[in-house]
């Protein structure tokens, strides 16, 4: 698989992680028409992802003042 497929598979993974099952069919179909490569990585990760999967889940929810400065 090349630089960018994994580049993209990664971006569509953290949008993907945010739909409920019912909408990930119908985003799979649209974001990755024509390339079954990704679709199939893509299927494989959502169906041993867990909701702490995100590569935003341990951010903080509110930084603090010390923090966002």
């Amino acid at each position: 698989m090349s630089t960018e497929q994994w580049r993209r598979i990664g971006e569509l993974f953290e949008k993907a992680l945010a739909l409920t099952q019912a909408e990930r069919a119908d985003f799979l179909a649209a974001c990755c028409q024509g390339d079954a490569v990704v679709r199939a990585e893509l299927e494989s990760l959502l169906a041993h992802a867990r909701p702490e999967d995100s590569l935003f889940s341990n951010m903080p929810e509110h930084p603090s003042a010390s923090e966002a400065d």
